[in-house]
């Protein structure tokens, strides 16, 4: 008989892989995979929260057009 951590355990590593095969799921087949760009923004968003903490949140947005288009 397995001890209740060990249940436990067990219970939230099957979860975070859920999670991380729903993520994927949505990211390889979802109706925004036929967008260009960068593959991890994907999967983790765009950081955006980095770009508003270093102050060049404004000059974000010429760039990612010029790169992958309208």
């Amino acid at each position: 008989m397995y001890s209740y951590t060990t249940l436990i355990s067990y219970a939230i590593l099957a979860e975070l892989f859920r999670r991380c095969c729903l993520i994927l799921l949505s990211a390889l087949t979802g109706p925004l995979s036929k967008i260009p760009g960068p593959f991890i923004s994907k999967l983790i968003g765009t950081p955006w929260w980095l770009a508003v903490l270093k102050g060049n949140h404004n000059n974000i947005g010429p760039g990612l057009f010029k790169k992958y288009g309208p």
